[in-house]
């Protein structure tokens, strides 16, 4: 979700991830006319993958994606995170202590 993270410390991160995280929350707060204590309870009952997840499909939606094209993005980059895991460097080099 964050672009350009390379060299970001953990904080930096976290903070940036935050911040992002408000974004989407007011977006969607304004977008539907919702009042705190509505984005309070979105907050208390919806982890936040599952929010991030819904965040996408209502943006690409009032961009105009259709459900159709929105399911085909989402295939692939599911696919792409599986073959990035395959991949992953630090995975295969466990090294043993003698």
């Amino acid at each position: 979700m964050l672009e350009n993270s390379e060299g970001m410390t953990t904080l930096d991160y976290m903070l940036a991830e935050r911040r992002v995280q408000k974004l989407m929350f007011d977006f969607v707060q304004d977008t539907f006319s919702l009042t705190d204590e509505e984005i309070l309870k979105i907050k208390d009952s919806v982890d936040a993958t599952q929010f991030k997840e819904a965040f996408s499909y209502i943006s690409d939606r009032l961009r105009g994606v259709t459900d159709k094209r929105y399911e085909e993005a989402v295939k692939r980059e599911k696919a792409l995170r599986e073959k990035e895991a395959k991949e992953d460097p630090k995975e295969g080099s466990v090294e043993l202590a003698d």
